[in-house]
């Protein structure tokens, strides 16, 4: 009986030595310089004729191995996200200043910096589930339209689109870009989910971003970043 106890405690201090030691194998840090593309629109109350507008991330991760099943990454991001809206929208001018445009497409791009916080799951060898939540800083807004029409100081609308002899009327069919940063919060936040495949120290990263942080600051209704992120990158371990 007291062999018997004597080889199961050896066998048990044999299992934890084992263990802290794996565990010891297995942990630490590793840098991942990445680049990749975006592509995603906004969802809310409001939004009706959104579609996915590409962009671009780059940016590093930073690993913490705490074990074989387990990491933890801290990231480093700076992200172009937005929409495009493909209605069509017309303005019309007044009596003594008419003029017409025809607006066809708004393309708005969001730029961020971005600290994503991850848990990661190696489910097999190269294969990582992840996910988390990350928070978004606005550092700019544009919007692109194209937009066609004309100008014409001097005539009425609806009853004569030429020329007159005191002024010259002036058509256009361009792009155009403005600032919006007002109109947008400043802080996002998001939960990414997604996976990762490691091949001789090159990272492939899928992830989803579920924006739960209302991203408009002037409209009642509220609208929230959905974008898809892939990145390739390389593995330096440290």
């Amino acid at each position: 009986m007291k062999n018997m106890k004597k080889a199961v405690i050896i066998l048990f201090l044999s299992l934890m030595h084992a263990s802290i030691t794996l565990a010891q194998d297995a942990k630490g840090w590793s840098l991942i310089p990445k680049a990749g593309v975006t592509n995603g629109h906004w969802v809310g109350d409001a939004v009706a004729y959104e579609s996915n507008r590409m962009g671009w991330t780059i940016g590093v991760d930073a690993e913490e191995r705490v074990s074989r099943l387990f990491s933890m990454t801290y990231g480093l991001q700076y992200t172009r996200t937005g929409s495009i809206d493909k209605i069509n929208t017309s303005r019309v001018g007044g009596e003594n200043f008419p003029y017409m445009t025809s607006i066809n497409k708004e393309r708005k791009m969001l730029d961020y910096i971005q600290l994503p916080i991850l848990a990661n799951l190696h489910l097999a060898k190269g294969l990582t589930l992840k996910a988390g939540v990350q928070f978004g800083f606005l550092t700019r807004a544009k919007l692109k339209q194209h937009v066609k029409g004309f100008f014409d100081p001097y005539d009425n609308i609806g009853t004569n689109y030429t020329n007159n002899n005191n002024g010259t009327r002036r058509e256009f069919d361009e792009d155009q870009t403005s600032g919006i940063l007002s109109e947008f919060n400043k802080v996002d936040l998001c939960f990414p989910v997604g996976l990762s495949y490691e091949f001789k120290n090159i990272v492939l990263d899928a992830r989803y971003h579920f924006g739960v942080a209302n991203i408009k600051r002037i409209d009642s209704c509220n609208t929230y970043n959905r974008y898809l992120s892939v990145t390739l990158g390389y593995k330096f371990d440290l």
